[in-house]
């Protein structure tokens, strides 16, 4: 074999070897190179990166099960608050979360759906829980007075208090009994001297 070409079958084995150690080198800095975000490959935001600091969703989020039925649902109502919905496995609603008008209202549904028990906010401010027969009457209501004592109400399924708990003006606990007509008739509290008071009204 003449000089030269020898010469160039150095040259073209070194021109491999040069290129093997710098392909070599590429693939090692790219597996320890750290991932680029979305932001840095895109330019865009992607709100799923592994550090979340806000999603926005328009309108309505559901939440399903195995059985692909719905069993919580985060909604905004047509107010302009928010909602949020939860289901049983059969897909009846259970309780829900409403704000409407500025009022946040907490629902506990029966097995059919209807109305069994709410908390929410009355139009002064004050807290307010309810209790319902199956008929959607309020049969007992715990909520708060003008001058800002607690009271507990007990009514018929004619929707008239028979058993109010409530605190007198002196700051004393008093018990109100009524007829089915709502007329006192007998009650319970505390005279002037601090002990206990058992009344009944003709």
């Amino acid at each position: 074999m003449k000089f030269k070409q020898r010469l160039v079958y150095i040259l073209i084995g070194c021109l491999f070897t040069l290129a093997g150690y710098f392909l070599a080198s590429l693939v090692q800095g790219m597996v320890n190179a750290p991932a680029a975000s979305a932001d840095e490959r895109t330019g865009r935001k992607n709100p799923f990166l592994p550090a979340i600091d806000e999603i926005t969703l328009s309108k309505r989020l559901v939440i399903t099960n195995n059985e692909d039925k719905p069993v919580v649902v985060l909604s905004s109502t047509d107010a302009g608050g928010g909602a949020l919905t939860i289901y049983n496995k059969q897909g009846k609603m259970v309780a829900k979360l409403d704000s409407t008008d500025g009022s946040d209202l907490v629902s506990i549904l029966n097995t059919k759906g209807e109305p069994a028990a709410s908390m929410g906010v009355d139009d002064r401010g004050h807290g307010i829980v309810a209790i319902l027969n199956k008929a959607g009457n309020i049969v007992a209501k715990m909520q708060v007075s003008k001058d800002g004592n607690g009271g507990f109400h007990i009514t018929n399924k004619e929707d008239v208090p028979v058993a109010i708990i409530m605190v007198d003006r002196n700051d004393n606990g008093a018990l109100v009994i009524t007829n089915k007509n709502g007329k006192g008739v007998a009650g319970m509290g505390v005279d002037r001297n601090g002990a206990g008071v058992v009344e009944s009204f003709k």
